[in-house]
């Protein structure tokens, strides 16, 4: 039975395509287990999860928020 470091550093496994890197919010490599399910040859892409309130405000000027409610409403504490 192989251990988790053993699994990310299996040859076969990474051949194989069913472990998959990624680069992390600060720019480190780290290894995943890819996904599982595959439609074509092509392997789904994978890419990181977003940071907490990574988007918040791109999201809230989607909705119609100017850059000065914004900013009252994250010194209100509203957003962060």
């Amino acid at each position: 039975v192989q251990d988790a470091w053993e699994i990310a550093n299996d040859e076969a496994l990474t051949a194989n395509g069913r472990i998959a890197e990624i680069v992390d919010a600060e720019g480190h490599s780290q290894k995943l287990v890819a996904s599982p399910v595959q439609f074509d040859d092509d392997p789904a892409s994978l890419t990181r999860a977003p940071q907490f309130a990574e988007h918040t405000d791109a999201v809230l000027r989607e909705l119609g928020i100017d850059d000065d409610r914004l900013i009252e409403l994250k010194i209100a504490g509203a957003i962060t």
